[in-house]
């Protein structure tokens, strides 16, 4: 914006002068001698062109949508939360527990049979949390970790069989061999649970259990008896339940919190002043959910600002929805907030822009949920992004000043311009008003020497909005062509180029009486410019020296 505007001035005169020589017949100046006067005036066509909202948002192309005729700006941050199977399930490690298999009586060597049979089912119960339940899991990374030993003198066999684990789609039985005599046997074993599935029994609500039936037989071993204190002892534990390709039952209350600040890149503009509010700003925050559950979110929104404010949104929970489909687990959707459901919207998206964006809060499984079917898989995971949207139907009057050195050597072309004036026509169906001029500002001497208004006065935008109706829509059959001047005469062209070292720019941008518009895609900038110029030419041919 700042090189435009440095170069008005010469590019009027560059094209005075390249219109006025185009417009003589090719003069052979060896031919003359003594005085020639040369006074050409040019009017002539210089630039025309139409623009659309589309036209003057390209640059915003990947910001910019259509929602029906209303432009709408959007500001996105992908990957805000994530969270996965990981984070959101309740199935801390489990405990070990600890069973011993003892013979109804005592055996002197004697009495001592060939065989002893010794049986017993045990319960070994799941540690789980906020009211999780699991009807049935499928995992292929835990182990079942049976270690046992025998003080027994006595050889023997013994068969555990968990009537709810099925391994490779055969219920879990496996045979350990006792192989010492001398009362010291030791074995622990870690049997993978590949391609298993759990059913606990869930028939007391809240303690969740699994059964563990063993049959140990003990051979006789001559001249050894059963005495008291003799026993097997077992320590039995699932490892890494939490690590299943799925679960399904009910996942409980689990909250997971997060939060996040990054920065909106929408920098301060120095010398910009004023005020602006937008009228129906949106904030969505699109997930992708493929966890089997429903999942609130309550989430808050802070907005720092400079100077030390903030802006706080705190919204009201709503629910991510979720599949009932562990084979189409994938859900997408969008909790949106407007003026609705977040009254203070507005004074997050206003001027002067907030420079970060704090957002945090809780995921929160089966909110105001005690039961429900749900399911867990092991790649479930949750992902949101937030996005900002902004259409722009706003309020605006903003004003900005700036400086700015020039450093432009005076052309010598510029010695021969008389004046050089700007006509243009404009059509604008835009509600905004623009009106920018530029001060000549000699910094050293402390002296603005000179304004170049592109309007006719200071009173009057240089480029008026058009009417609008109630609802801040413009009124296309009133908007009406306006004309105007520019005027570059030699008194300021001289200023430019020898007085002046720095330009301040001062700029003004207002809705149509400083009420709420709305901009739409339709709407359309006409204009058209026509450079009216007189050029003033005397050399001496004879001498080869000009202007005299």
């Amino acid at each position: 914006m700042k090189t435009s505007l440095i170069k008005i001035a010469p590019l009027f005169l560059g094209m005075t002068l390249l219109l006025g020589w185009a417009c003589t017949e090719m003069y052979d100046f060896e031919r003359f001698s003594g005085m020639i006067r040369y006074d050409p005036e040019v009017d002539a066509p210089l630039v025309r062109g139409s623009l659309t909202a589309e036209d003057l948002f390209s640059r915003w192309d990947s910001l910019m949508e259509n929602n029906g005729d209303t432009v709408v700006l959007a500001f996105r941050e992908d990957s805000l939360f994530y969270f996965n199977a990981e984070d959101f399930n309740d199935i801390p490690p489990q405990d070990t527990e600890e069973f011993n298999l003892i013979p109804s009586r005592l055996f002197s060597d004697t009495e001592m049979p060939d065989s002893i049979p010794i049986d017993s089912t045990e319960i070994y119960e799941f540690t789980l949390e906020n009211n999780m339940r699991i009807d049935s899991m499928f995992i292929n990374d835990g182990f079942l970790m049976v270690e046992v030993s025998s003080s027994f003198r006595h050889a023997g066999d013994l068969t555990i069989r968990c009537p709810e684990i099925y391994i490779e789609g055969q219920e879990f039985q496996k045979t350990i061999p006792i192989s010492s005599t001398d009362g010291t046997f030791y074995r622990k074993t870690l049997y993978p649970l590949t391609n298993a599935k759990i059913y606990p029994d869930n028939s007391i609500p809240g303690e969740p259990f699994i059964q563990n039936i063993y049959h140990l037989v003990l051979h006789r071993n001559p001249g050894q008896d059963v005495q008291a204190g003799d026993r097997v002892h077992i320590n039995y534990s699932i490892i890494d339940l939490d690590k299943f390709e799925a679960m399904f039952g009910y996942a409980g209350n689990e909250i997971y919190s997060e939060d996040t600040v990054f920065s909106t890149g929408l920098e301060a503009i120095e010398g910009l002043s004023g005020t602006f509010s937008v009228i129906d700003p949106r904030i969505n925050f699109n997930y992708k959910n493929s966890f089997g559950l429903p999942i609130g979110l309550d989430l808050y929104v802070q907005g720092y600002f400079p100077e030390g404010k903030t802006v706080t949104l705190d919204p009201s929970t709503q629910v991510m929805e979720a599949s009932d489909n562990y084979l189409l687990p994938h859900v997408e959707g969008s909790l949106q907030y407007n003026q609705t459901n977040m009254p203070n919207i507005g004074e997050l998206l206003t001027f002067p822009v907030a420079d970060s964006l704090s957002v945090g809060g809780d995921a929160s499984a089966n909110p105001g949920v005690t039961d429900a079917r749900n399911f867990i898989l092991k790649n479930s995971s949750v992902i949101i992004n937030l996005e900002l949207k902004v259409p722009l139907a706003f309020s605006a009057d903003l004003q900005l000043r700036d400086t700015f050195k020039v450093a432009i050597e005076k052309p010598e072309e510029v010695d021969f311009i008389e004046y050089a004036r700007l006509h243009y026509r404009i059509r604008n169906e835009f509600p905004v008003n623009l009106d920018p001029y530029l001060i000549l500002y000699d910094s050293i001497a402390d002296v603005n020497r000179d304004t170049l208004l592109l309007a006719e006065s200071l009173a009057d935008p240089f480029i008026k909005a058009a009417p609008v109706d109630e609802n801040g829509v413009t009124i296309t059959s009133e908007v009406e062509d306006y004309t105007g001047t520019v005027e570059l005469d030699e008194e300021l062209m001289d200023h430019f180029f020898n007085e002046t070292n720095k330009l301040i720019i001062v700029g003004g941008f207002s809705s149509y009486q400083t009420g709420n518009v709305v901009i739409l895609t339709t709407y359309r900038f006409d204009f058209r410019c026509n450079l009216e110029a007189k050029i003033h030419y005397v050399t001496n041919m004879n001498n080869k020296t000009g202007n005299e």
